[in-house]
């Protein structure tokens, strides 16, 4: 069986969130750039009061027919709401990026300047979650061919080197990349972002046009692949419910509970009764808590050593 797996970045296959690891660069580099940075974290603050959805958001997202199976000619359907409300967070991203952009934070930063600041980062302390590694060498048989990274993080340069696999495919990795100046060497950031990924609406999307791209290529039908999406937060939440795709709910409940019961209980709908053995210590380590077509399932996971499990017991099954 051959175990397509496209994953989420930050949380999902580093410990925490690395924006604001990135966001240190500038000012290592120039000590007296300004504005600060906390500047920026409070127009960020002031765009999401500002432009917050005022309409009602339905959750919980799951129906409450547990026997209803999410399929291709019904994900529209059931997830409308969601998906107006996801593409809706882009105005409040945007005007963040945005104010960054005009600040010129990021111009004249060198990729090369970006990726030895991630082999730094990476090196000084571990960013990446227990078992990311041995899951990539277990589980993924072709890492350059499938093997997919689908992140709102702002730079290719800093994800490729914190996975620090050197057959990673480049192409593979889609984030809101900072964008390069055309013809300066060596390769620099002009200080602008391509803004195509910013919101869990475009992260579906996204997914949408990977999985085309292995259709147009003469894998997606074949029977011996199968499609895994991971993540860890509300921006995942759609490609996880993705029809096509075995979706996955890395988070675990002992590590972060207020999240786990947030995005679990409140967001998608899974019952307590259903999730109160699994949110124990020594509760099981994968629990299916949705049904799609052709056999697929979402999966709530506490690790990526149990995800490797899990795979490996459905490529058996």
């Amino acid at each position: 069986m051959r175990n397509i797996i496209i994953s989420d970045f930050d949380e999902t296959i580093t410990r925490a969130d690395t924006i604001g690891t990135i966001a240190k660069l500038p000012y290592l580099l120039n000590p007296r750039l300004k504005p600060e940075w906390c500047h920026f974290t409070k127009t960020y603050m002031d765009g999401y009061h500002k432009y917050k959805y005022n309409e009602r958001r339905p959750l919980p997202l799951l129906p409450s027919d547990v026997s209803s199976i999410i399929s291709g000619s019904n994900f529209n359907e059931l997830f409308a709401d969601e998906l107006k409300y996801q593409n809706h967070n882009r105005v409040v991203e945007l005007n963040s990026v945005n104010e960054i952009t005009k600040q010129q934070i990021f111009k004249s930063i060198t990729l090369e300047q970006m990726r030895m600041f991630a082999r730094d980062q990476n090196h000084d302390s571990c960013l990446l979650r227990d078992g990311f590694k041995r899951f990539c060498s277990s589980v993924v048989k072709s890492f350059e061919d499938d093997f997919y990274v689908l992140s709102i993080n702002w730079s290719r340069e800093f994800i490729y080197e914190v996975i620090g696999n050197r057959r990673l495919n480049n192409s593979h990795i889609f984030c809101n990349g900072l964008k390069k100046f055309a013809d300066k060497y060596p390769p620099t950031y002009n200080g602008e972002f391509d803004c195509r990924l910013l919101t869990g609406f475009d992260k579906v999307k996204i997914l949408d046009e990977i999985l085309a791209k292995i259709d147009t290529d003469g894998n997606k039908e074949d029977s011996t692949c199968s499609y895994w999406y991971i993540g860890d937060s509300e921006t995942d939440l759609l490609s996880i419910l993705h029809p096509s795709t075995n979706g996955v709910l890395l988070l675990n409940p002992q590590e972060n509970p207020s999240k786990f019961v947030k995005i679990t209980e409140k967001i998608i709908g899974v019952s307590r009764d259903k999730i109160s053995n699994f949110g124990t210590a020594s509760g099981p380590s994968w629990l299916k808590f949705c049904r799609k077509e052709g056999g697929k399932s979402a999966y709530l996971v506490k690790s990526w050593d149990s995800l490797g499990d899990l795979i490996v017991q459905a490529t058996k099954s």
